[in-house]
């Protein structure tokens, strides 16, 4: 069986490695000697000795609850610290695993000196800037859930209000049905809507060429809007009959007839011009 070693010595820096199909910590730690402890005759040039610290989670875990240490949640949080470590040396690894001087398998971790004041502070602070981020995400789902709640809610009502007014719709359709008028109107007295903007010179020009293959516009559709003949579609076309100084033009109105009453799509009782 392999002799156990002890280290003393300073992390350096923390990786994580592939240890055949374990994945494990590595711990560069830097151990120096201090030549005080040897009689002055030696006069050799002391260099620290660089171990490279293997171990698994289950003993970071072990770590985490002797040292106490809450902020203490990786195990790259542990540079800096100076550590005891008890395990078995390794010379069996390659380099890409072990990069230091002596590879060692640890079986035992000890805190002796607290990771350096300003890494410290640098990691609580890191830590509270953490947990604070989590509130702050968490307080961000909470509200899009409850927005979430208020859109469903809203849809949920839209398609019921849908719902009803196909059903309304359905049963007028039952009780009415449509009739389409042409007639003759003054062209100087259809009212063009404010709305409408300028359309397209080609389709003025479609509508003309209309005219001049078949003797007259393309369908102009109109409602009954405060006594007034109020174009709703043929914009276009009426420009053309403009263009072609046409006095009168022929138009469509649509008529519903409900329980006997007669009532345009605009929702008015309407009297259609004689075609004079």
């Amino acid at each position: 069986m392999s002799t156990q070693i002890r280290v003393v010595g300073d992390v350096k820096h923390v990786s994580d490695k592939k240890l055949g199909t374990l994945n494990v910590i590595c711990l560069e730690v830097e151990s120096k000697i201090n030549s005080a402890d040897y009689p002055d005759y030696f006069k050799i040039d002391v260099q620290p000795i660089h171990y490279s610290i293997l171990f698994g989670k289950s003993l970071f875990n072990e770590f985490r609850t002797k040292t106490g240490d809450d902020l203490l949640t990786d195990a790259s949080q542990m540079v800096g610290s100076r550590l005891n470590i008890i395990g078995f040396p390794t010379l069996d690894l390659p380099m890409s695993i072990v990069e230091g001087d002596i590879g060692v398998i640890a079986i035992h971790l000890e805190l002796l000196t607290t990771r350096e004041p300003k890494l410290l502070e640098y990691t609580t602070n890191r830590k509270k800037k953490e947990l604070a981020m989590m509130e702050k995400i968490k307080e961000l789902e909470e509200k899009l859930v409850a927005e979430r709640k208020v859109y469903l809610q809203k849809k949920i009502n839209y398609r019921s209000a849908i719902h009803k007014l196909q059903g309304e719709k359905e049963n007028l359709l039952d009780t009415t049905y449509r009739v389409d008028q042409y007639f003759e109107v003054l062209t100087s007295d259809l009212v063009i809507p404010d709305l409408f903007v300028e359309p397209r010179p080609e389709k003025i020009e479609l509508a003309i060429e209309h005219y001049q293959t078949h003797g007259e516009l393309p369908e102009i559709e109109v409602h009954n809007i405060n006594n007034e003949w109020v174009i709703v579609d043929g914009y276009a076309k009426f420009l053309a009959g403009q263009r072609l100084g046409l006095e009168r033009i022929t138009v469509k109105n649509t008529i519903l007839f409900c329980e006997g009453s007669e009532i345009s799509e605009a929702g008015h009782d309407q009297e259609v011009p004689s075609a004079t």
